[in-house]
Order: structure tokens, then sequence, then C-alpha cells
């Protein structure tokens, strides 16, 4: 970055600045040093444009090439061509490594978009590159001390904090967790909002209650309710990490002869449209994904205006859908829990 060949020369960034671009006010010598450092370097400046690209990159980290691997990227997807469509411009959505070495596609190195909209726990290695080559660029669902770069996060904790509260109030005490990876900041969020909760209402998380490590699909759902079903006591209520794991879960319940609500009860994530339809209706905690893209594509546009400074973290607030897969403990109703 032009940063780092400043500090490199011992100059000011403009100085560098400057000398990329030609400027006969720093020296022939000077100029031409770290112009061999920048070549040395690989930096490639962006171009003075007088007419913007009119177009964003979306870029999806994943763990296989060009595949989302949760509908939570299918819905960004959605809404961040939604947003950019009404600014103008066009959105090339890019899929990306989460490795450390994930290289900027080529729509970067070409410089053909004004700005990167970042999601699916991109490698800090790549959103502190793109920050340093002074591409506008925020990160969806992830912390700005992570990325450096400014980001947008949901807080899942008030709706995963009242859905364990009324599944407490409706006489369960055994409520399982089902989860991805830690590693992803959301993901951590829902898990220490269950661990907090529960512990308010007086309740000590058993380790045994929680499940990570599944794959965010309806096959892992599945699979997480075939390893609580073996236990001896599984949990009467279930949260899981998002609503395909959710339906997974309910699929593997109704085959195994279980009723839902009645004999246990489940809440996803996301509240995706496909709940609603669902027998019995699924309780989702709800992302608000559009006010989430909305807020990322406001500071997008403020970085491209050049009217925004250092990186910010902004918060978007989730909520609870509560619907017909969330009943009462019928066994602590009965005196037999």
């Amino acid at each position: 970055s032009l940063r780092q060949m400043a500090q490199q020369m011992n100059v000011a960034v403009s100085t560098v600045s400057r000398a990329l671009a030609g400027d006969r006010g720093v020296g022939a010598k000077r100029a031409g040093e770290i112009r061999r450092l920048a070549r040395s370097l690989g930096y490639r400046p962006r171009p003075l444009r007088r007419k913007r690209a009119d177009a964003i990159a979306l870029l999806i980290a994943t763990p296989k090439p060009g595949v989302a691997d949760d509908i939570f990227q299918q819905m960004v997807i959605s809404q961040v061509e939604r947003c950019a469509s009404a600014q103008g411009r066009h959105v090339h959505v890019e899929f990306t490594s989460r490795e450390e070495s994930a290289a900027a596609p080529a729509v970067l190195a070409e410089n053909r978009v004004d700005g990167v909209v970042l999601t699916g726990h991109p490698s800090a290695d790549l959103c502190w590159r793109l920050r340093d080559s002074e591409t506008p660029v925020v990160v969806i669902e992830d912390h700005v001390e992570r990325t450096g770069c400014s980001s947008v996060m949901t807080d899942f904790g008030p709706g995963v904090a009242e859905a364990i509260g009324r599944l407490g109030d409706l006489g369960h005490e055994r409520i399982g967790l089902v989860i991805s990876r830690r590693e992803y900041p959301s993901i951590a969020r829902r898990y220490h909002a269950y661990v907090e909760t529960l512990r308010a209402i007086g309740i000590a998380a058993d380790p045994e209650w929680v499940i990570e490590n599944v794959e965010p699909t309806v096959a892992g759902g599945r699979t997480a309710v075939q390893l609580y079903l073996e236990r001896r006591d599984p949990p009467t209520a279930i949260l899981f990490g998002n609503d395909w794991m959710a339906l997974g879960g309910l699929n593997e319940l109704l085959r195994r002869g279980y009723h839902v609500p009645r004999d246990i009860s489940l809440v996803g994530h996301d509240n995706i449209s496909i709940c609603e339809e669902l027998s019995p209706a699924l309780t989702s905690v709800d992302g608000r994904v559009a006010e989430l893209v909305g807020e990322a594509m406001e500071l997008l546009e403020q970085q491209i205006a050049g009217e925004s400074g250092e990186p910010v973290q902004r918060n978007v607030e989730g909520y609870l859908v509560w619907r017909e897969s969330c009943g009462e403990n019928r066994k602590v109703l009965n005196g037999s829990a």
C-alpha cells in the first residue's frame, strides 16, 4: 500500500502518491526509488477516473470454490443486488477461499469496481490487503477488530434470549443448541447469548446439550438430532443455527415418530420464507438481513464518496418470530421429567 511504501522509504504518503503519478515536484532520484520499490512489491495503483465504474463486487468466502454454503449468503446476494440497483450500480458476485492465501479476484485487480462487500468469514489477510489498497470495503457479519474494515453484524442475542426465556416459561430445562463453527463471529454471538440466557433463568448449560461444527444444511440438522436421540436424556427443545438445519431436525423427528412440539420444541435462525409453510410452522430468530445489508451498503457508499474516516462497527438487532414449533414441556407439566 501507499502507507507501507511511505514507511519503508521514510517519506510522506503524499510523496509516494505524487511520485507514482509522475509529479515533477518529487526529485527524479527519489521518484525513481519509489517507482522501483512499487514494482518490486507488485503495487498496482487505482487509476484516477473521470467516471466511476458504477459497479461493486460482492465477495463471498466459502470452503468450496463457487458454491454458497449457507442460505444466509443467498439472502445477502439478493439484498445486495436490490440495494445496488437502487443506487444505479451493477454487482459482480465472486466467490473466494477462506484461506489466508486467498487472492483478490481479477475484477478488483483490474479496478473494475468502485467498492467491495465481503461476507462468509473471509480471511483477515484478504480484508486487510483490501483496506491497505485503499479500496472502499465493508464486511458483513464480522468484527472490525478482526477485519480492519468497517463491519456490520446482526445481534442475535435479544432473539435468542427471548426464545430461551419463553421456552423456560413453558417448562423446558434441557435446551439444546446446534451450530456450525464458533470461530465465525455471528455464531459465537448466538452461543454466548444461549449460555448467558440459560444462566440468567437459573439453568446451568450442560456441554452435552451443544453440538458444534455441524454443516449448516438439512443433512447437518438431521445428523445432530440423531446424536441427541442416542442420549439417555435428550433436550426437550433445540435451537438450530439456521432454518435449514432446523428443517433437517424436524424431518428426522417426524421420521422417528416424534411430535413437534408435543415431544420436542424447535427454533431456527434466519426466518426464511419456508418457515411459515412447514407443518408445524417453524419458530425462528429473524436477523433482519435487509437492514443488515442496507447498513453495509450505506457505509460503502460513504467510502466511495470519500466521506468516511476510520473503520466503524454497526449492529442490527434480530428478533424472535414465535410459531407452532414451540410448545409446553408436557413431561414437566405431567410431573414425569
